[in-house]
């Protein structure tokens, strides 16, 4: 008796995962990094978002029928 083996992947939908924005870094100056430091936390705000959503919609869709 012969088993084959096949791997299927389930991949999320197209959009359900998107790259994160990387801000461009501009400050020169101590003065300037305030600036810099509200574009980073927002970016990292907004990518942590895509990752929840990711993960609410696969808890979702683990749940038995």
């Amino acid at each position: 008796m012969i088993t084959k083996t096949e791997t299927i992947y389930v991949l999320p939908p197209a959009g359900l995962i998107i790259q994160c924005r990387k801000p461009q870094l501009t400050a020169t100056t101590p003065e300037q990094l305030p600036i810099d430091t509200l574009k980073l936390k927002s970016a990292l705000r907004e990518c942590a978002q895509y990752a929840d959503d990711y993960l609410k919609w696969r808890k979702d869709k683990d749940k038995p029928g």
